[in-house]
């Protein structure tokens, strides 16, 4: 109990100490030391959790709870946390302090967001990643109008949220995941939910800010943009497994909204250069794809899926900074194993966690599994192209960034392999 609370408040309490420290060198230590302990403690309830312990707490209205898929995705966010925090220390982005205080709240609310045990949690803390992770575009190079889209869609998907949130209080009368709406209300609550997290998650049609935030911002940014995006689709799947699927009408439109994602993607992804926007169109893929594991019950499939992009999504901005100057085997063959590594999750190549849970997600949704394989081809041959273009290709003249972040990428590389050979045990674990 003790780890757990604090571990949801340790990263708001590293917020005054960025606003004390003038130094920017000091600033880096508090991400590290702040950052590592929790990791530690993300561990530690992990373990409790494999044991046995679940936790249910309250304050004011809101609820968190402690058990083990929510654990265990919280421990793969923190990982991500400390490895673009490292990176970040590693290239010295941005020195104004309300980069860094900003930078820790999107961090910290991420986190909480996973942990969250009501419909208000998630609104509250999901909303407050974006709004951290949209004053952060801005640092980019012409990011402002990335930045201005990012935060406007996501008003908007607030707005809708928040509608639904009323209706489903009013049929209710109350906020918990275990409360099931009746009633004609009820379709009014779940579609304006449903509606508010399609724009969270950025799938088709609501996709419009994915691009240019992740393309404009920085490195960093658009790693945890990634994590973000991801942790709205986690958020959505406890949505819906809790209640969703008691009205028809919800799983039809999960399954319309993830199928028109994954062939609008399919079509553009062909036409479209450069690793950025590449990779941003695959996860919006991805993100459809999860979707259609979700509407289809394949439990397994998505959340494994969702755990193994977490971390492909972020490895593959980091190693990106190295490779986009061409041809990078040659002289960064870490980052440019890294990025494959990350590009092979992404598309569902063996033996990476990508393909781990597109394969449980394939093996449940039997009617539909040739015409998205189709389509995934499309994304696959799309993401070869720009592995070769960067990796093998060109004419190298300089290399970017500092060497130190190699740790970082290792590690997530390492995690992602090990989710795709180890996935039945895994499942085993967290079920």
């Amino acid at each position: 109990m003790f780890e757990f609370v604090l571990l949801l408040v340790l990263p708001f309490v590293s917020i005054p100490f960025f606003l004390l420290s003038r130094d920017k060198k000091h600033r880096d230590m508090i991400y590290l030391l702040f950052l590592f302990l929790v990791l530690v403690l993300s561990f530690a309830v992990l373990l409790e959790t494999i044991n046995g312990n679940t936790v249910d707490l309250s304050f004011l209205s809101l609820d968190f709870e402690l058990n083990k898929v929510n654990s265990f995705y919280g421990f793969l966010t923190s990982i991500v946390a400390f490895s673009v925090a490292f990176y970040s220390v590693s290239h010295k982005y941005a020195e104004h302090i309300n980069y860094d205080v900003f930078f820790m709240l999107a961090l910290a609310s991420i986190q909480c967001t996973i942990y969250s045990g009501n419909l208000l949690s998630v609104l509250l803390f999901l909303d407050l990643s974006i709004f951290s992770a949209g004053y952060l575009i801005r640092f980019g190079d012409n990011a402002l109008s990335a930045a201005f889209t990012f935060v406007f869609s996501n008003i908007i998907g607030s707005l809708f949220f928040m509608g639904g949130l009323m209706f489903f209080i009013s049929v209710t009368g109350s906020t918990s995941f275990d409360s099931v709406p009746e009633g004609p209300s009820s379709v009014y609550a779940l579609v304006l939910l449903f509606i508010g997290f399609a724009i969270k998650m950025g799938v088709f049609p609501f996709h419009m800010w994915v691009v240019p935030s992740y393309t404009k911002s920085t490195i960093p940014v658009a790693s945890i943009l990634s994590a973000q995006s991801l942790v709205s689709v986690f958020a959505f799947y406890k949505v819906h497994s809790a209640f969703m699927t008691n009205h028809s009408l919800i799983p039809f439109m999960v399954v319309f909204l993830g199928l028109a994602t994954m062939v609008y993607v399919g079509v553009v992804v062909m036409k479209e250069k450069g690793w950025r926007k590449v990779i941003s169109y695959i996860s919006i893929f991805d993100n459809g794809f999860i979707l259609l594991g979700i509407a289809f019950m394949s439990t397994a499939g998505a959340l494994y899926l969702i755990f193994a992009q977490t971390l492909a999504k972020s490895l593959a901005f980091l190693a990106g900074a190295f490779v986009e100057n061409k041809n990078a085997v040659k002289v960064v063959p870490v980052a440019a194993f890294a990025f494959i590594v990350a590009v092979f999750s992404l598309v569902g190549v063996p033996p990476t966690g990508g393909f781990a849970g597109k394969f449980l997600i394939l093996t449940t949704i039997y009617p539909w599994s040739v015409p998205v394989m189709l389509l995934l081809f499309l994304v696959f041959v799309a993401a070869i192209r720009e592995i070769d273009n960067y990796v093998f290709s060109g004419r190298r003249t300089k290399v970017t960034g500092c060497r130190a972040s190699f740790i970082s990428m290792l590690l997530l590389s390492a995690l992602i392999i090990l989710l795709g050979l180890f996935y039945p045990q895994v499942l085993e674990v967290i079920s």
